[in-house]
């Protein structure tokens, strides 16, 4: 089960480097920004399926 960073998107600089830090030791990281694009839906994707 990956694991979800929450954030205020002023600690972006930081959220990025922890999050970059937790993929080299192999810790599966669910960011908003590497999970989502326009138009999809949030619930869906924090529950691993895909938006229509």
């Amino acid at each position: 089960m990956p694991i979800f960073i929450s954030y205020s998107h002023k600690d972006k600089l930081f959220v990025d480097h922890l999050a970059i830090q937790l993929v080299r030791r192999n810790v599966n990281v669910w960011l908003d920004r590497w999970e989502l694009s326009v138009g999809d839906s949030l619930v869906g994707k924090t529950r691993g399926q895909v938006a229509n």
